[in-house]
């Protein structure tokens, strides 16, 4: 990931995020054997998923519907952020907050 020049989050270390000229964000979220791809750069998406089909046996599945036994929810509103945040602090998970909107993102 950083020959692709993604850098790795400090705050969970399967996430790399790379920040193109443009102003967009690609991110990669690896979870044991499951990778997913997002982000608001459509080139970098595409780019990422055939850099990462030369090394690895790929498969598409589509829109993203569960993570981690979580149900993913689609937001215009932008309310999965804050989703996001209420589940971890009702799970009592140790994340910080990002200041990403995932509806813009995803």
């Amino acid at each position: 990931m950083i020959s692709l020049r993604y850098e790795q989050s400090q705050g969970d270390h399967t996430l790399f995020i790379k920040n193109s000229p443009n102003g967009k964000l690609t991110f990669l979220l690896v979870y044991v054997d499951d990778m997913i791809v997002t982000g608001d750069d459509e080139i970098g998406k595409l780019t990422l998923k055939e850099k990462l089909a030369t090394q690895f046996e790929m498969k598409e599945l589509g829109k993203l519907k569960y993570f981690v036994g979580r149900e993913v929810a689609y937001s215009k509103q932008g309310r999965d952020s804050m989703y996001s945040i209420s589940l971890k602090k009702q799970e009592n998970y140790d994340a910080r907050p990002q200041g990403y909107l995932l509806s813009k993102i995803i």
